[in-house]
Order: C-alpha cells, then sequence, then structure tokens
C-alpha cells in the first residue's frame, strides 16, 4: 500500500468513527422503553429532550408519565411567571391531544409564593389556576389515566373537584391532597377500579356516609385507603373484603362519630384523634387478620376491637386520666402473642406478650405505670427482666423500689435507669420501625 493509499484509508477511519459517535442512539430505542426512561425527568428536562430531534419529540408527546410534581428550576415567584407556567403546561396538554394514553399524572403546585408584582388582584391567578388544573384532570380522564397525584399548597380552596374524576373506569390509584370538595358521589351502580384512595383535606359534601358506603359497595379492589382531615364524615362505617390497609386521621375531635370497621384482609389500621376528652362513641373493629394497629386516642366505653391473634405490632396512646382500663385490660387480654405493644404516651413502651421474656417501661408525670407495671408482674408469668425508665428527681422513685422488691421476689431482675428522653421521640421511632 502506497503512503497515499494509506493516509486515505486512515482519514476515511476516522470520518466512519465520528459518524458513529454522533449516532442517536436514544431515537432508535422502542417507544416503550423510551418512555420509561423519560418518566423519571421533570417536566423542564422531559422539554428539553423533546427539543432534540424529530422522534424524541414524538417520545415528548406521547410519553404517558405526566411528572408534574417536580418543578424544580422554574421560577413561580411572581403572578405573571405562575402564568406563563400554567399556558406552558397548557400547550403541552394540547400538543399531545386526547388519543395518547396517561399512565401517571402527578402534578404538586406551591402558592406559597410572593404574587405581589404591582397587581393585587391575586384571585385572579387562582381562579386561572383552578380552570387550568381542571382542564388537566378533565384530558386525564379521557385519556384513561390510571394514576392521578395531586398536592396543592394553597392560599385558599380549590372548590369542586370534577365530576368525572370519580367516575373514571380506568382509574386505580388517586391522591389528592389539597383544601377542595368532592359534591358528586358516582352512584352505587357505578363499579370503581380503584386500589389505592388518598384524601386530605378534602371535604365530603352532602353526604358523607353514602359516600363510603360507595367505597365499602363499589370500590371492589380497593386495597388502601386513607381518609386525614376529611370534614363531612359523620360515621365511619367501613366493609370491605378487599381493603388491607385503613388510615384515617382528624386533628378534630368528634364524639358523635361512630366507628365500624370490618375487613377480612385488613392488615393495616391507623386511627388518630385527638387525646384528651371522655367519649361515649360506638367502636367496632372486625379484622381477625390485623398484623398493624395504632390507636392514637381515646377508648370509649362500648369499644370493640376483636379478637386479634395475628396482631405482631401495636401502637395504644390515650390519656391516663381519661383511659378506660376495664376496655383496655380487655383488648390486651385479646392481644395475648403481639410482638410489640406500645401502650399510652405517658406511661411506657414495652415489648408486650403473655408469654414475654423482657419488659421495659418509661414512666411519665400524671401517669399510672405502676399500676399497670404491678398488672404485667401478675399477667406475664415467663417474664425475666423488667426495665424502667424514669425521669430524673422524679417523686416515683419509693414507688418503684416497691416495685423492684415485688419484682425480685419472683425471681425477676430488674432495673431501674434515670432517663431524660421525651416520649415523643421514643414514638417516633418505634413508628418509623412499625410502619
Amino acid at each position: 500500500m502506497t503512503t497515499a493509499s494509506f493516509d486515505h484509508a486512515r482519514s476515511t477511519n476516522r470520518r466512519n468513527q465520528k459518524t458513529k459517535s454522533r449516532i442517536d442512539r436514544f431515537s432508535n430505542l422502542p417507544t416503550e422503553i423510551a418512555h420509561d426512561i423519560l418518566s423519571r425527568l421533570n417536566f423542564k428536562d422531559l422539554t428539553r429532550v423533546g427539543c432534540l430531534s424529530k422522534r424524541c419529540r414524538e417520545f415528548y408527546i406521547s410519553t404517558p408519565y405526566l411528572n408534574f410534581h417536580d418543578l424544580s428550576g422554574v421560577d413561580t415567584s411572581t403572578r405573571l411567571k405562575n402564568e406563563r407556567v400554567l399556558d406552558s403546561l397548557s400547550r403541552f396538554f394540547v400538543q399531545r391531544g386526547v388519543h395518547h394514553k396517561i399512565q401517571c399524572f402527578r402534578f404538586r403546585w406551591d402558592l406559597w409564593v410572593d404574587l405581589d408584582d404591582g397587581d393585587d388582584d391575586d384571585d385572579d391567578c387562582d381562579v386561572y389556576f383552578q380552570s387550568r388544573l381542571r382542564e388537566w384532570i378533565e384530558i386525564a380522564v379521557r385519556c384513561n389515566v390510571e394514576v392521578i397525584h395531586l398536592v396543592v399548597i394553597p392560599n385558599n380552596t380549590f372548590g369542586d373537584l370534577p365530576a368525572s374524576l370519580l367516575h373514571c373506569k380506568s382509574l386505580k390509584s388517586l391522591t389528592v391532597d389539597m383544601i377542595c370538595n368532592i359534591s358528586v358521589v358516582p352512584s352505587m351502580d357505578f363499579s370503581s377500579n380503584l386500589e389505592c384512595l388518598r384524601l386530605k383535606d378534602v371535604s365530603i359534601k352532602n353526604d358523607g356516609d353514602r359516600f363510603l358506603k360507595w367505597i365499602s359497595g363499589c370500590c371492589t379492589s380497593i386495597k388502601e385507603l386513607l381518609l386525614e382531615d376529611c370534614a363531612g364524615v359523620n360515621n365511619l362505617v367501613i366493609e370491605s373484603s378487599s381493603l388491607e390497609s385503613f388510615c384515617y386521621q382528624s386533628h378534630e375531635y368528634n364524639d358523635g362519630c361512630h366507628v365500624n370497621i370490618s375487613g377480612d384482609r385488613l392488615e393495616k389500621l391507623h386511627f388518630v384523634e385527638p387525646i384528651g376528652r371522655k367519649t361515649n362513641r360506638l367502636v367496632n373493629i372486625s379484622a381477625p387478620n390485623l398484623k398493624y394497629l395504632e390507636w392514637i386516642g381515646e377508648f370509649s366505653n362500648r369499644q370493640n376491637l376483636g379478637n386479634l391473634m395475628f396482631l405482631e405490632k401495636a401502637v395504644i396512646c390515650s390519656s391516663p386520666w381519661n383511659c378506660n382500663f376495664d376496655v383496655l385490660f380487655d383488648f390486651l387480654c385479646s392481644i395475648r402473642k403481639v410482638k410489640l405493644l406500645f401502650l399510652d404516651p405517658d406511661t411506657l413502651e414495652l415489648s408486650f406478650i403473655s408469654h414475654a421474656k423482657k419488659v421495659v417501661i418509661h414512666y411519665k408525670f400524671r401517669s399510672n405505670v405502676i399500676e399497670f407495671a404491678y398488672y404485667i408482674l401478675e399477667h406475664a408469668r415467663d417474664l425475666e427482666k423488667m426495665i424502667i425508665y424514669y425521669p430524673h428527681g422524679s417523686e416515683v422513685l419509693n414507688a418503684v423500689m416497691k416495685l423492684r422488691t415485688t419484682a425480685m421476689s419472683k425471681g425477676i431482675h430488674f432495673h431501674k435507669i434515670v432517663t431524660h428522653y421525651d416520649f415523643q421521640v421514643i414514638r417516633s421511632l418505634v413508628r418509623f420501625n412499625l410502619w
């Protein structure tokens, strides 16, 4: 080979290598794989990808994963900039049309921004935002959406959610975390495919009991239900053969709200209400396969939590001056096989079982922990060790020493430890491990 021929071959090889390095491999990916990759991007990065090539724009327009919950890098600091962002999102929905399926629509919007840019009419911005979000929800429903996740940190109420949202047959998971209303409850003839429903700060208008009845009777695939600070629920009645996890939390006390929860598949139950008021409400829990229980609130005189033979972990918190110990003791007898029981925020934390070998107790002022410790000594026949934590300088020291004498007379190792730990810290740690 001559020198000229060799130089020509080498030059050709270099050009081929540069051409290969410029090949757009992403555009040649199957659509499903490209969509899966794009599902990990926020809207700003997704838009950038859509500008790379014609094929990338097709991926951008047709992506079934609309992740608008992360608007990092997007300036929404003024009312005008808010409207520009909303307009940009609306243009995207117009471009993609309604013939592309939406698998998931996640949206988060923070309205706690400085909207004072010389225009005092900030309510117009709220109305503009609300109309846009309603429009996008309607489009998602028409595109057979399966997952909707809405979080709005508001200045005021959003108003009514679109009625089509709960009537969406394709919807499997719905999360709504914003001040809004559900004014139209589907009829009992409409069968929903919802598997997960989480509502926070949502008001059920007209008939909250009918809404829960619809969930119990028509959401036959429901597995997870969360109701947090949801107004309009008169009686908490849930009867479901498919429900596996139920969480009810309210910062307002409602003694007139009776509780009736029934489910053979229910494994996790959270019930959280303000502590400090006696209650005479009717509470009936029928969940024979329950494994995890958190009950933060008062024990009613008419309370039946059933025979929970499969319960593994429980958190029971009630004020010591309002606690009905007859009801509480009956409950403890029904969970003799529990592995961990966290009882009363002002009394104790213990690993409790009728055959327990070790008990850990945390004392706090105005509690009746000593009384209950004697109860444990009487009923935990296999007990080998008891440890009690009490605050420095506590007046309970004499009672602790008498308890120590009783425990040691039964051959039980007894340890008393002075502590400065706060109960809320302890409870948060246990709750983290529990759920």
